[in-house]
This record gives structure tokens, sequence and C-alpha cells, in this order.
């Protein structure tokens, strides 16, 4: 018990760790590298324009049917997110500690690539469907100019509030980070996987017509992911965990 205790220790420790270090890479985007590719992939936006107007169609009808649809993909995205980690955990055990690292490397591989082609996301150029979305934008656009403006000052006394306010938009880490939750779901025969399915269908959805994200950033989002995938499962086979013994075993 004890030694199990203590790897699920080092398995949260390691999370937190990853993800204070992620927020912290994200919020420093506009100041390591200032160039932005919005006007690109605005770009590729525009040429595929057609397809984007169908996603449009499909969540204005689905608004109209069912209740508080803005805050969707927020709790699909979380819901996975809970679900996995305590199915994993419980359940199929075996998979837990691929299912964790692939989400730790997926995490920092996705914190170094927002520096790569940096993007704010479409919204600055139109907006989305959800209004929910549009007002979070709003502030988040706001605190971004400000970093740019008066830059690692601005960021010393503001830091706190606007840790987790970042802006980056290319590669998708929603959509990469759904990718590994299904994937695992899929390998280990999950009762979850039917509904994965679905919520993934809609983050991706969202994630455009939101106007979060240009569609570009969903498959570059989910090829990180099955890299990330690919390393964890290397990682797993190099190196697995002995069986935790059991009292009277």
């Amino acid at each position: 018990m004890w030694r199990e205790l203590g790897r699920n220790s080092v398995y949260l420790g390691t999370f937190i760790v990853v993800m204070w270090i992620h927020f912290h890479i994200k919020m420093w985007v506009p100041l390591i590298n200032p160039a932005r590719f919005d006007d690109l992939y605005q770009k590729t936006d525009l040429f595929i324009q057609p397809i984007l107007d169908v996603l449009i169609v499909v969540r204005v009808f689905i608004a109209e049917h069912a209740l508080a649809v803005d805050l969707w993909y927020l709790w699909a995205f979380v819901g996975m997110f809970f679900a996995a980690f305590a199915y994993h955990c419980v359940i199929a055990r075996s998979y837990f500690r691929q299912v964790l690292i692939a989400t730790l490397i997926n995490q920092c591989l996705g914190a170094l690539s927002y520096l790569i082609a940096p993007a704010v996301g479409p919204f600055i150029y139109s907006r989305g469907e959800n209004a929910l979305a549009n007002r979070q934008q709003d502030g988040m656009w706001a605190a971004y100019n400000e970093l740019v403006t008066n830059g690692a000052p601005w960021l010393a006394e503001h830091g706190v509030s606007y840790f987790n306010a970042g802006l980056a938009a290319m590669p998708s880490l929603h959509a990469g980070a759904a990718w590994i939750f299904l994937w695992y779901a899929y390998r280990s025969r999950s009762v979850l996987l039917s509904v994965y399915i679905i919520l993934f269908i809609w983050i991706l959805i969202e994630a455009v017509v939101s106007k979060w994200h240009y569609l570009i950033d969903l498959p570059a989002g989910v090829s990180m992911a099955g890299l990330s995938i690919w390393i964890a499962n290397k990682i797993c086979t190099a190196a697995p965990l002995g069986p935790v013994s059991r009292p009277g075993s």
C-alpha cells in the first residue's frame, strides 16, 4: 500500500510541476517569440471556409435544441480528463502509467511548440458562436496586448491573475489531450469509448466554431498527441513497473 501511495504521490507531484512549467512558458510566448502567424492560419481557414460553414450549421442546430451549449466545450474536456484518469487508476490500471506519461509529454511538447509559430486565435478576425467564449476572449486579448506593450514588468505584476489566461492557438492541446484519452479508451476497451468519441468530435467542432482555434491547429494537436503516445508506450515498455505486493501475497 505504501509503495503504491508513493508512486501516486510522485505521479501527482510530477503532473503539478509539468503543468506549472507549461503555463509559465505559455505566458512568456509573446516575449520569447513576438512573431505571430495568425494571418497565415487565417488564410487556411478562408481557403476551407465551406467546411467551417458546415460545422457552424451543425453547432447552431444543436444550440437551438439543447441547453447551456456554451459550457459544453469546457466540460467535455474536463469530463474526459477526470474520467480517463479515474477509470485507468481504478479499473484499467495497466494503462494508467501510459495515459499519465503521454499526457505529460503532450503538455511539454505543446508548450515548446507554442514558441515555433505562435498564433493567438481566429477570434481576432471574427466572433464565434459561443457567447461565453467571446467574453473570455475579449478579456484574454486585452491582457495579451497589455503584456506585449509593457513586457516583463507587466507580467511580474499581473502574472498570478494571467497564469491560465495565456493565448496560444497552434497546436490545439485540447484536441491533442482528448485524442490521448480517446486512444487509451480504445486500447483498454473502456466502457467510456462511445461517449469519448462523441465528446472528442464535439471538442473539434467547438474549438473552431467558437474561434479558439484555426482548423489547422486540430490535426497539429492530434499529431503531437500521437507522438506523445508513441513515446509514452516506448518508455513504459522499456521500463515496466513491477507489480505492487498485496498483503498476504
